[in-house]
């Protein structure tokens, strides 16, 4: 797909990124205390932008969340799931965090839901052996130690990011959602170190 925003190169921690919106998320990864390392692998041509906590591959795309461009780019992006190694769950991230209204299953004190993008996991179908690949929102959770971490928001709640030291989930529970102002404050944050920053020659 063509992009009609130019990548500007970005220096951000020691690394040079090929867009400044990569270099962001980075500097909100370590806003979120996440461990990440940027291309860190080749997957029959397919170069994942980061991977997160050696657990989640990610890809940016500098779309919104939601819309209909950001879908369409999801559904050719699925396949790249299937070249990965099993082990690893794959994250798609768009221009920035975005708010959601609700979901069933989190709840954050003030009410809102953050949502960071699409995760989309390998679930074996019992019938034909094989796997599917699942689409899901990726919220932003709390953990039992206020971490913050990934879960989906319907298939698969758990901890993605492995920083939630109880890994059971009651379906009777609401599960705690870092609030919106927070990541809007992150976010924020992570833009203002990369902002100013001269771009790459």
């Amino acid at each position: 797909m063509h992009y009609n925003i130019k990548a500007i190169p970005t220096r951000y921690n020691g690394t040079i990124f090929r867009s400044r919106l990569e270099a962001r998320w980075a500097a909100f990864f370590d806003l979120c205390d996440w461990r990440w390392d940027y291309e860190p692998l080749d997957l029959n041509g397919w170069i994942p932008d980061f991977l997160i906590e050696k657990k989640l591959l990610v890809e940016i795309k500098p779309l919104v969340f939601g819309e209909e461009p950001f879908n369409v780019e999801l559904v050719g992006d699925l396949a790249k799931c299937l070249v990965a190694p099993t082990n690893y769950e794959f994250l798609i991230l768009g221009l920035m965090p975005v708010q959601l209204k609700s979901c069933g299953a989190y709840e954050a004190a003030d009410g809102t839901i953050s949502c960071i993008g699409s995760i989309c996991y390998r679930v074996k179908n019992d019938d034909t052996g094989l796997f599917d690949i699942v689409k899901d929102d990726a919220l932003l959770k709390l953990t039992d130690t206020d971490k913050i971490d990934i879960g989906g928001s319907y298939m698969d709640w758990g901890s993605r990011l492995g920083k939630d030291h109880n890994e059971i989930i009651h379906r009777a529970h609401k599960i705690p959602c870092v609030p919106w102002t927070v990541i809007e404050r992150l976010w924020r944050e992570a833009g203002n170190l990369v902002q100013w920053k001269k771009p790459v020659l």
